[in-house]
């Protein structure tokens, strides 16, 4: 009888486990491109992937910024997770999680368009973002799902008579353009980590 109840016990506690939120460490996202270099830091594009994806609602997020002193502290690097297996499973055996996600920002780009007649010119600023996702299996680093999001904001500046914004550097619509590029790679990979879920 008590061997009966210590297996009912195991399998409505494996149960549990199963139905639990999946935990999700999100990992340095690299700025790939000269321009975004210029533009964001990387510790920033991290908080609005992770921002992103925590209004998802879908995983448990660790915060990065908590665990980076203990990762430190163990010689360990985010960059381990994609290039060492060892370390990879030794930041997986502290953080306890079930995926990673990582990242690169593959493109930023600004131009302006120039359009004048009578007494009055204007310009617009155009901003392009691509980011490009990945959900990583935190023991196998097998691939699960992968998402690249695209971004596009303009702004419209008028000049009259030599007077108005010069519309130089945009740094709000770089921002702007980024969450928009942020939100359209996490819902996608959401959509993915659901359908394997069902």
């Amino acid at each position: 009888m008590k061997f009966k109840l210590l297996i009912l016990l195991f399998l409505v506690s494996l149960s549990a486990i199963s139905d639990e939120t999946k935990v999700l460490a999100v990992a340095q996202i690299e700025l790939g491109n000269a321009t975004s270099k210029l533009v964001f830091k990387k510790d920033a594009v991290r908080d609005v992937v992770t921002q992103t994806i925590y209004k998802q609602e879908f995983f448990k997020i660790i915060d990065w910024a908590r665990l980076s002193s203990v990762l430190f502290r163990r010689n360990l690097e985010w960059s381990d997770v994609s290039s060492d297996d060892n370390k990879r499973n030794e930041i997986q055996e502290i953080l306890l999680n079930d995926y990673f996600l990582t990242g690169t920002l593959s493109h930023f780009s600004e131009r302006v368009e120039y359009d004048s007649g009578g007494f009055s010119k204007s310009k617009t600023q155009i901003a392009n973002v691509q980011i490009d996702l990945f959900i990583k299996d935190a023991i196998t680093n097998e691939v699960l799902a992968a998402s690249r999001g695209i971004g596009e904001q303009k702004q419209k500046v008028k000049q009259s008579l030599g007077f108005g914004s010069g519309a130089g550097a945009n740094l709000g619509l770089a921002q702007k353009t980024l969450n928009t590029a942020v939100t359209n790679a996490v819902v996608d990979l959401v959509k993915q980590m659901q359908g394997k879920s069902k």
